[in-house]
């Protein structure tokens, strides 16, 4: 089986998120950009909340807007720490059900090895309440990742930061954002950024403790950008690690045992045949045949289950079997 293009499931619905985020995020902004030019006028709070009186939304009809420009310019900051927000909750969901996925995989080896699965201690650096310290230094320990993150983890660690003091903090900015902000690390990082001259980073925004972090769309778009390409690289290392038998368990698993009859398409014949579709349209692996499935989950000794997951999940689908 060839893996070189393999991706797990969770990095396919993070792609999902990234891009239609990415969408989303500067069609809004446009919105907004062309509305402030609607506005900008002596007469622009008259024009706004005439668009207001429009909108299919249960407004309260007595609300009246003034001084729109401003409202404007606070609604594009906090779309966008908005916005980081939704990164990184999409980001930990990546992490979270890759985590999932090995804890699943480990324990099938475990059993058939007889072992028990590794200690937690294993899995990452975590604080007295059992929380993980850092999702993706954690992460990236339990699976042993050792390639080069200096020109991303150092960003994904400062917007992780500007997260925290979104959804912790109305937005302000907390004492270690700024010391993130004025780390060597981070400077390093920054500007070191000039050798891909294709996507230029945006200058960070001016910070002060206890004050509204001026973040803009761009930096909820560097966010996106950076969670992905880390997502991308630690999801490298994670195929190889779960290897074709393991790639060819998750598939089993989450179309036939989950019963994910909405994404079969048509490959109702055989089992295997659901799960062959499953390894070539959401984890993109190539060069194996259908008939190698079965023999291969028999030998991971899940087999039986998955068959008979397939048949309820057909008769319950009012398919044969």
């Amino acid at each position: 089986m060839d893996l070189s293009k393999t991706s797990t499931r969770g990095l396919r619905d993070l792609w999902a998120f990234h891009t239609r985020f990415n969408a989303t995020l500067k069609v809004t902004t446009c919105g907004l950009e062309h509305l402030r030019r609607e506005v900008d006028h002596s007469g622009g709070s008259q024009v706004l909340n005439a668009i207001l009186r429009e909108t299919n939304e249960q407004w309260n009809p007595g609300m009246m807007l003034s001084r729109p420009v401003e409202v404007i310019d606070y609604a594009l900051r906090d779309q966008s720490l908005l916005g980081i927000a939704h990164v990184f909750s999409a980001f930990d969901d990546y992490i979270t059900r890759s985590a999932a996925d090995l804890d699943s995989w480990e324990s099938l080896l475990s059993k058939r090895a007889a072992t028990t699965a590794p200690s937690p201690a294993a899995r990452g650096a975590s604080d007295e309440d059992g929380r993980s310290v850092d999702p993706l230094k954690s992460f990236a320990k339990r699976i042993a990742f050792e390639g080069d993150l200096t020109d991303r983890a150092p960003i994904e660690h400062y917007m992780r930061l500007v997260r925290n003091c979104a959804v912790h903090r109305e937005g302000r900015a907390s004492t270690a954002l700024v010391a993130c902000a004025e780390s060597d690390e981070l400077i390093r990082c920054h500007t070191g950024w000039s050798a891909h001259p294709n996507r230029p980073l945006p200058q960070l925004p001016a910070l002060a403790l206890g004050k509204h972090i001026e973040v803009r769309p761009r930096h909820a778009i560097l966010a996106t950008n950076v969670c992905f390409d880390i997502a991308r690289a630690l999801d490298t290392h994670l195929v190889q690690a779960f290897g074709a038998d393991g790639i060819t368990f998750l598939a089993a698993r989450d179309a036939l045992l989950r019963g994910r009859f909405e994404e079969w398409d048509g490959a109702y014949r055989s089992p295997e045949a659901v799960v062959a579709w499953t390894l070539k349209r959401v984890h993109h692996a190539n060069d194996f045949r259908t008939e190698e499935i079965a023999p291969m989950l028999k030998r991971l000794g899940v087999w039986d289950e998955r068959r008979e997951s397939y048949r309820k999940t057909c008769a319950r689908n009012g398919v044969s079997a």
